[in-house]
């Protein structure tokens, strides 16, 4: 069975490329399975026991092989995988959770934490689903609860990969409520790893103390929270981050609260003095896109739109996490800043001299964040207990009076003007 299994995981590192490659390592699942009617290993699809022997031993696929098969779909499932055959499932998720049900019902295979976090993950990276009352972010829920019920009966070993998965199936969709939802279930890993400290709960996280199990375990009421069964991690926090980046706002208030959510979020992180969750370029980086992502242009004019990212950069060489990547965030965020050429006219429809003018704002910009030295090298001299939200907050007038705002001239002072404008 090891030569089968070799073969449907190479299927399924190529099938984020080529989704025929999913098909073949189903296939050659479907040829381990197949049999004669002699057969008394049939599950409740009616297929039945192995038919392919070796050494007079009938090979019979293991986890491995379904596991294989399943993560083959998760990773064609980024792509708009729809075959036209008679199978009945119309998009790679649909053949992803196929395969998992028949092996958790087949009585002999019981599946892992790979194979719920696999077949979370197809519906996570699905971009078409057939249920019109349902979307993918459902699916994941519903598929972590079996998870969460597995693991208490200590079936499975918890990780936080299945929790990371709903996250990132909020982070792809396009609810509205996806911030809220996500907080949510983040609330509830944070809640875990808080009980875990204080010795509340088993150290391997398979039972948990819950005095009222009848509650929603995404229940917003802080009373009524159920704790995970695993702690957040970074990828947790990065992907939540994304959430708050990516949600479309549908209104103004909509658009700050995401953004006063990833900055306490961030906060957080910053603020964590426990080696439990190891900060990484990915979450500065991240950090860089939100306030680029849920800014509005007139606030890229303003000094604490520059400041924000001179903050988040600053925090990110504190620890000397600084990497390319870091740095083509920030220079992204902190295109078109500055009070000069564009005026929120499209780059492209200025002339040159514009583009040239603009181009040398937002060079000057990042020259002043960065500096003239190393920028990957660590600044152990610079105070990194600066939090940012705080200084959001005090710089965000939500009232419709006069207020001041700074706004950088091209020459990099600061100009300080007054403005009658409501800010929300």
């Amino acid at each position: 069975i090891v030569s089968y299994n070799i073969i449907i995981d190479t299927c399924a590192r190529v099938a984020d490329h080529d989704a025929n490659a999913a098909l073949n390592a189903e296939t050659l699942l479907r040829l381990l399975l197949a049999s004669g009617n002699s057969s008394s290993d049939v599950n409740h699809d009616g297929i039945a026991g192995p038919m392919l022997v070796t050494n007079n031993e009938a090979i019979v696929p293991d986890v491995v092989s379904y596991n294989g098969v399943i993560n083959a779909y998760a990773r064609a499932a980024k792509s708009s995988f729809s075959p036209d055959d008679t199978s009945g499932m119309t998009n790679a998720a649909e053949r992803a959770n196929y395969w998992f049900q028949e092996m958790k019902y087949s009585q002999r295979i019981q599946p892992t934490s790979i194979s719920y976090g696999s077949v979370m993950k197809a519906f996570a990276n699905s971009k078409i689903t057939n249920l019109k009352k349902d979307d993918n972010v459902g699916h994941t829920e519903r598929l972590l609860q079996e998870y969460e019920m597995d693991a208490r009966q200590g079936l499975i070993e918890p990780s936080s990969v299945a929790y990371n998965t709903v996250l990132l199936a909020y982070s792809n969709s396009k609810r509205r409520d996806a911030i809220d939802g996500a907080s949510a279930l983040l609330k509830r890993m944070e809640l875990y790893q808080q009980l875990k400290s204080d010795g509340e709960t088993n150290i391997d996280g398979t039972t948990i103390a819950i005095s009222d199990t009848t509650s929603s375990p995404a229940d917003h009421d802080n009373d009524m929270i159920i704790p995970a069964i695993a702690c957040p991690d970074i990828v947790s926090y990065n992907t939540f981050l994304r959430i708050c980046a990516m949600n479309k706002p549908h209104n103004d208030n909509f658009r700050q609260k995401a953004m006063r959510t990833s900055l306490i979020t961030f906060d957080k992180l910053c603020s964590n003095n426990t080696t439990a969750i190891q900060l990484q370029p990915n979450t500065f980086s991240m950090m860089l896109f939100c306030i680029n992502k849920l800014s509005t242009p007139h606030e890229k004019k303003q000094r604490k739109y520059f400041e924000l990212c001179r903050l988040v950069f600053q925090q990110c060489r504190d620890r000397g996490l600084v990497n390319k990547y870091v740095l083509n965030a920030l220079k992204v965020a902190l295109r078109d800043t500055g009070n000069g050429a564009t005026n929120g006219i499209g780059f492209s429809s200025l002339s040159q001299e514009q583009q040239h003018q603009q181009q040398q704002l937002d060079m000057d910009n990042y020259r002043e964040i960065v500096g003239d030295g190393n920028p990957f090298h660590q600044d152990t001299q610079s105070d990194n207990s600066i939090r940012i939200s705080s200084s959001f907050s005090r710089n965000h007038n939500r009232s419709n009076t006069h207020h001041q705002i700074d706004e950088r001239s091209g020459d990099g002072t600061t100009n300080t003007i007054t403005s009658s404008t409501r800010e929300d």
